[in-house]
């Protein structure tokens, strides 16, 4: 005999046909996935639901990214970040506009990428630059500090082995609470 299961969802509905049909609690669903008949029209709704689930790709995803060798630029401050701060600059589109900082997964990628020998990360690093330890990224919101392993295998290719990022601590927000005099 199959297993029943009450529908939470049916229930909590207000101002719907299910929530004014008197069978509302009996909107179940057995455990081989068949919906038991009822006559408020409520089994739309359900399917509607279960479409909602199944969204297309996001449009952010992936993310067009660009990387250029360090030079002065423009914080989203005003401030002036000089090209000896940084190692290189990077920019990132989400959504068909500029992100305003570099999201810090894609930070890290850059740090692997700015390790491992003939990608275009590395080649806008400018020369010197110390195959190991902290890398500084110049971005619109300022300077994010990060740092990568990479290790070739002995089969030739290459391994992330960690990958880490350095932040400050920041206020997040400000305000003042009146309190009216007793």
């Amino acid at each position: 005999m199959p297993r029943m299961r009450v529908s939470s969802y049916a229930r909590a509905m207000s101002g719907s046909p299910a929530a004014n049909c008197p069978r509302s609690w009996k909107h179940v669903r057995t455990s081989s996935g068949a919906w038991p008949r009822s006559g408020c029209g409520h089994r739309w709704r359900w399917a509607s639901r279960r479409r909602k689930r199944r969204r297309a790709p996001s449009a952010s995803v992936p993310f067009v990214g660009f990387v250029s060798a360090p030079a002065e630029a423009p914080t989203l401050t005003g401030e002036s970040i000089r090209g000896d701060q940084i190692d290189f600059a990077a920019r990132v589109i989400s959504n068909g506009q500029p992100h305003r900082a570099l999201p810090l997964t894609i930070s890290l990628c850059a740090a692997v990428a700015a390790r491992i020998e003939g990608t275009v990360v590395a080649s806008v690093l400018p020369p010197g630059t110390s195959r190991e330890g902290r890398l500084r990224l110049g971005m619109p919101s300022g300077i994010l500090t990060v740092e990568a392993a990479v290790a070739r295998t002995p089969d030739g290719t290459w391994e992330a082995r960690s990958g880490s990022f350095y932040r400050t601590a920041r206020p997040l927000f400000s305000g003042e609470v009146h309190v009216p005099a007793m």
